[in-house]
């Protein structure tokens, strides 16, 4: 059983609707864990008939779910990624306050505790005991999603998680009108002190994105022309188990590459609303990701903005965090960013339009302007002012052979509170200047899911 059907199915159970108890309780539980479904039922029915309208048994129940996990290996379909591990941790911290499977927050060999010990700082090989202390933590200390950032940071100090784990960053999610859509708006912000920038670039174009999880992404395959005003464009071929048969979701794209500066990159992409190649599920996908070096380390920050026809706006927000679709950039700096794949696409970044505004073929609005490449680098360093003390903190202690795993998880934690606020500023500087193409950045509306 591969892994995206588990994780799927283990996310179907916080849907009010499975219910088998209370189904009340369980909608004030689904509220406070996926606080952007507001507690709505019948998402994760929407999501197997998606992708599984003739074989539901792929989607496992809970105990074949945990089961499968808990018996898995690190290699193939079945290996778990950092990200996936994190959402794991997470959604069984979610199901210990279920009214349907909170008795087993008690079974010291349970498969709750087998499944959690995965999470451990040894890997496969942490005792269950250790399972057994994170289940009873994530009970007593994790009543919501705001409780994320404190519980797995102390869960490290105790030993009961590995420290990558708690530096992923939680998947913050709304549901809001674009373009005339109700979209999925996923943001995210991570940090990982041990690789580069230049690591990160070397696989983040998105024609790697495949080979890094295969069993998400089918196929990102180039258009003809392939290069259109800088813009570069593919077919994406997506599916919770590409190995498995199930539906895909295929949607013609463009991306575009760019080098701010020394120290910050920038991916941003959006539909390639010219082909006719792709199935037309997917009316609304765009957004970017945004690299930055640091001293010592690397900052990611993502926003995905995407709407899937005919799935109700729960069921996006529920698949895209549940799958990674909206958190590429977390899978690539945690997976093939510490060993960049001899057959990678490495980083170029993208050439500048010819000044047309639109291409008759594609629709391919010219590349970002100046306009927004100074705002952006002007914002960006405001807000790397707010934390040069905590730069110059961290950095110091790396160089004096200091640094502890709580220093790190608490500056990314550190970082990604400050720039969850920082949209409000960004977005206000941005609606200056109007850019064809770029990605729009609608204002959160606190909403969150993981």
């Amino acid at each position: 059983m591969a892994t995206l059907p588990n994780l799927l199915a283990l996310y179907g159970a916080l849907d009010p609707a499975e219910s088998t108890s209370n189904e009340p309780e369980a909608a004030e539980v689904a509220a406070r864990y996926l606080p952007a479904t507001e507690g709505r039922g019948g998402w994760y029915r929407s999501i197997v008939d998606f992708f599984a309208p003739r074989n539901e048994a792929v989607f496992p129940d809970v105990d074949r779910a945990l089961e499968s996990i808990a018996d898995s290996t690190d290699e193939g379909a079945d290996a778990l990624t950092i990200p996936q591990t994190a959402r794991l941790v997470y959604v069984l911290g979610a199901l210990s306050h279920h009214p349907d499977y909170a008795p087993r927050v008690e079974e010291r060999e349970g498969l709750f505790a087998r499944v959690l010990a995965l999470a451990g700082p040894e890997g496969r090989e942490t005792p269950v005991e250790v399972g057994y202390g994170l289940q009873q933590h994530l009970f007593d200390e994790f009543d919501g999603f705001a409780d994320w950032a404190h519980v797995t940071r102390t869960a490290v100090r105790m030993g009961l998680l590995e420290a990558k784990i708690a530096a992923v960053s939680p998947c913050r999610a709304s549901v809001q009108t674009v373009r005339g859509y109700r979209c999925a708006v996923i943001d995210t912000v991570s940090v990982r002190p041990d690789i580069t920038l230049t690591n990160l670039k070397n696989v983040i174009d998105p024609l790697n994105w495949p080979m890094n999880s295969p069993e998400l992404f089918c196929g990102m395959d180039k258009q003809k022309p392939f290069e259109v005003n800088g813009w570069r464009r593919v077919l994406e071929s997506v599916s919770l188990g590409c190995s498995l048969g199930l539906e895909r979701l295929v949607t013609p794209l463009k991306y575009y590459n760019s080098d701010v500066s020394a120290t910050k990159s920038f991916v941003v992409y959006e539909l390639d609303k010219g082909p006719k190649d792709g199935d037309g599920r997917v009316k609304v996908d765009q957004g970017f990701i945004k690299m930055e070096a640091l001293k010592p380390g690397v900052r990611v920050r993502t926003k995905k903005i995407v709407h899937i026809t005919p799935l109700s706006p729960e069921a996006q927000v529920v698949l895209v965090c549940a799958s990674g679709y909206a958190a590429m950039a977390d899978e690539m700096m945690f997976g093939n960013a510490d060993d960049t794949p001899a057959d990678a696409v490495k980083w170029k970044p993208s050439k500048p339009g010819s000044g047309q505004t639109e291409s008759p073929a594609t629709d391919s609005p010219t590349p970002p302007q100046p306009g927004l490449v100074s705002i952006t680098v002007d914002m960006w360093e405001k807000c790397a002012k707010d934390m040069t003390a905590k730069n110059t903190e961290l950095s110091s202690k790396w160089l004096a052979n200091k640094l502890t795993v709580e220093d790190l998880i608490g500056y990314t934690q550190y970082v990604g509170a400050d720039l969850a606020s920082a949209p409000w500023r960004y977005l206000k500087a941005l609606s200056q200047v109007p850019v064809p193409g770029t990605p729009p950045e609608p204002p959160g509306d606190g909403s969150s899911a993981s």
